[in-house]
């Protein structure tokens, strides 16, 4: 509503402050809806392609031990350090699935991922160690590393649970090439790292890409002319 002119006795012209306008707090009201409503479907989203990689890491873990030649103690000791990683995302999202649109429950289940991936990541980087054999070749341990760590990123498409898992995998793979001596060792560590990096540069380049086209407000808080 437009400012109301009051005249005094001296003639002076005093505007009384506008009124607020009764339709702000309806739009920041709406404004808060909006941004719950966004948050709940990504997290959403983050739970069900959180089953795609538990199965992908399932199956990439299972193929491993087929092709493994490195003892059955260290094949077994592997196999249950990826279980424990699997049982506990299965856990999460059997956990969250009960209730899969509510924030709270789904926040606290992007937590857990990220913790979860973490040690997921340890768990395939000490495959390194115990499934690949002495004489893997350079492509194989790019495989195993670069590999896996671009799949689970395809699929997840979330930056911070997706770079819990690759650095470890990174790290602990480097590490085996060098302490075990691996053909070409010396070339093959810098390049798994820097493989790996690539990788995680993707994934920090599409997060940022995503929060840009975010930031590109729904209304105006401008008023009109």
């Amino acid at each position: 509503m437009a400012a109301i002119p009051r005249v005094s006795g001296s003639d002076e012209i005093v505007a009384e402050p506008e009124a607020q306008l009764p339709e702000t707090a309806s739009l920041s009201r709406l404004k808060a809806l909006h941004s719950e409503a966004e948050e709940t479907a990504l997290l959403a989203n983050l739970l069900g392609r959180s089953l795609y990689a538990t199965v992908t890491l399932a199956l990439a873990c299972a193929l491993t031990l087929v092709l493994a030649q490195t003892g059955i103690e260290r094949e077994l000791a592997w196999g249950g350090l990826m279980v424990l990683a699997l049982g506990a995302l299965i856990r999460a999202y059997r956990h969250t699935i009960a209730a899969p649109f509510e924030r709270a429950a789904l926040r606290s289940f992007a937590e857990d991922l990220n913790a979860t991936l973490l040690y997921a990541g340890f768990a395939w980087g000490a495959g390194a160690f115990l499934a690949l054999s002495a004489d893997a070749p350079p492509a194989i341990v790019l495989v195993y590393s670069a590999g896996i760590s671009a799949v689970v990123a395809a699929i997840l498409r979330k930056q911070t649970p997706t770079l819990n898992f690759i650095v470890p995998v990174a790290v602990m793979t480097a590490t085996s090439t060098v302490l075990r001596a691996l053909p070409d060792y010396l070339i093959m560590a810098p390049a798994v790292l820097a493989a790996c990096a690539l990788v995680a540069g993707a994934v920090a380049f599409a997060s940022y890409r995503e929060t840009m086209s975010r930031r590109v407000p729904l209304w105006s808080d401008a008023s009109p002319a």
